[in-house]
């Protein structure tokens, strides 16, 4: 009995899910939902891409500047001696 009784309130259960979730698809407000995920998903990756090319640019100015000046010659251990 206690079978019986557990499978029809799970039955009944996921047939009002479902037809909850078919008014929310019918209704357009899933649609809506997806759309403002979407919007907030390309915004993230506008977001990311500037970031990217902002710090790959600051990362080219500083190999710039440092081609520019010569690199500090080594002080060998003779030279020091002397």
């Amino acid at each position: 009995m206690l079978h019986l009784r557990s499978t029809v309130s799970t039955s009944l259960g996921v047939a009002v899910i479902g037809l909850a979730t078919y008014a929310v698809y019918k209704s357009g407000l899933l649609r809506k939902a997806a759309v403002g995920v979407i919007r907030g998903g390309v915004k993230a990756s506008a977001w990311a891409e500037d970031r990217y090319k902002c710090a790959r640019d600051n990362v080219k100015d500083m190999v710039e500047e440092a081609r520019k000046e010569p690199a500090p010659c080594p002080v060998t251990v003779k030279e020091e001696k002397a």
